[in-house]
Protein backbone atom coordinates (compact mmCIF):
# COMPACT_ATOMS: atom_id res chain seq x y z
CA UNK A 1 0.00 0.00 0.00
CA UNK A 2 1.47 3.24 -0.44
CA UNK A 3 2.17 5.53 2.34
CA UNK A 4 -0.20 8.19 2.12
CA UNK A 5 -3.16 5.75 2.52
CA UNK A 6 -0.97 4.11 5.77
CA UNK A 7 -1.13 7.57 6.80
CA UNK A 8 -4.89 8.02 6.61
CA UNK A 9 -5.29 4.59 7.94
CA UNK A 10 -3.00 5.08 11.32
CA UNK A 11 -5.08 8.51 11.41
CA UNK A 12 -8.60 6.67 11.61
CA UNK A 13 -7.36 4.42 13.63
CA UNK A 14 -6.06 6.47 16.08
CA UNK A 15 -9.72 8.48 16.22
CA UNK A 16 -11.60 5.07 16.97
CA UNK A 17 -8.76 3.18 18.96
CA UNK A 18 -7.60 0.90 17.12
CA UNK A 19 -3.43 0.18 16.42
CA UNK A 20 -2.65 -1.38 13.46
CA UNK A 21 0.75 -3.75 13.07
CA UNK A 22 1.48 -3.63 9.53
CA UNK A 23 4.13 -5.77 10.29
CA UNK A 24 1.94 -8.58 10.54
CA UNK A 25 0.68 -10.66 7.49
CA UNK A 26 -2.75 -10.30 8.17
CA UNK A 27 -3.60 -7.12 8.07
CA UNK A 28 -7.04 -7.49 7.09
CA UNK A 29 -8.93 -8.27 10.50
CA UNK A 30 -7.84 -5.10 11.65
CA UNK A 31 -8.71 -2.92 8.61
CA UNK A 32 -12.09 -4.42 8.62
CA UNK A 33 -13.08 -3.77 12.33
CA UNK A 34 -11.85 -0.23 11.72
CA UNK A 35 -13.98 0.14 8.76
CA UNK A 36 -16.76 -1.31 11.01
CA UNK A 37 -16.39 1.23 13.56
CA UNK A 38 -16.50 3.99 10.55
CA UNK A 39 -19.98 2.70 9.20
CA UNK A 40 -20.67 2.24 12.99
CA UNK A 41 -20.13 5.95 13.18
CA UNK A 42 -21.58 6.77 10.19
CA UNK A 43 -24.70 5.44 11.10
CA UNK A 44 -24.78 6.92 14.55
CA UNK A 45 -24.35 10.49 12.80
CA UNK A 46 -27.04 10.19 10.21
CA UNK A 47 -29.65 8.78 12.83
CA UNK A 48 -28.96 11.62 14.83
CA UNK A 49 -29.20 14.41 12.02
CA UNK A 50 -32.32 12.60 11.35
CA UNK A 51 -34.06 12.93 14.72
CA UNK A 52 -32.23 16.88 14.62
CA UNK A 53 -34.11 17.30 11.02
CA UNK A 54 -37.67 16.23 11.96
CA UNK A 55 -37.53 17.70 15.41
CA UNK A 56 -37.22 21.07 13.70
CA UNK A 57 -39.67 19.87 11.32
CA UNK A 58 -42.51 19.62 14.14
CA UNK A 59 -41.39 22.66 15.68
CA UNK A 60 -41.70 24.83 12.22
CA UNK A 61 -45.79 22.99 11.86
CA UNK A 62 -46.36 24.07 15.85
CA UNK A 63 -44.97 27.55 14.96
CA UNK A 64 -46.94 28.09 12.09
CA UNK A 65 -50.01 26.83 13.41
CA UNK A 66 -49.81 28.93 15.74
CA UNK A 67 -48.84 32.12 13.35
CA UNK A 68 -52.47 31.06 11.61
CA UNK A 69 -54.35 31.18 15.08
CA UNK A 70 -52.70 34.49 15.47
CA UNK A 71 -53.65 35.87 11.71
CA UNK A 72 -57.42 34.95 12.62
CA UNK A 73 -57.98 35.93 15.92
CA UNK A 74 -58.61 39.50 17.19
CA UNK A 75 -54.85 40.70 18.20
CA UNK A 76 -54.23 41.22 14.08
CA UNK A 77 -54.86 44.48 13.33
CA UNK A 78 -54.30 45.20 9.66
CA UNK A 79 -54.67 48.74 10.56
CA UNK A 80 -52.43 48.76 13.24
CA UNK A 81 -49.47 47.52 11.66
CA UNK A 82 -49.65 47.47 7.87
CA UNK A 83 -47.03 44.47 7.52
CA UNK A 84 -48.92 41.46 9.74
CA UNK A 85 -49.46 39.98 5.76
CA UNK A 86 -46.06 40.27 5.15
CA UNK A 87 -44.47 38.78 8.81
CA UNK A 88 -46.98 35.98 8.33
CA UNK A 89 -45.91 34.83 5.34
CA UNK A 90 -42.29 35.75 6.19
CA UNK A 91 -42.12 33.61 9.36
CA UNK A 92 -43.99 30.57 7.26
CA UNK A 93 -41.53 30.77 4.25
CA UNK A 94 -38.38 30.64 6.99
CA UNK A 95 -40.10 28.42 9.35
Amino acid sequence: MSEEIIKILDDLGKRFGIVIDWSSQNVMPYLQDLMNRFIQYKTATAIVMIIVSILILIIGIIVTITLIKWKKSEKFNEKYISDDNFTLIMFSIFI
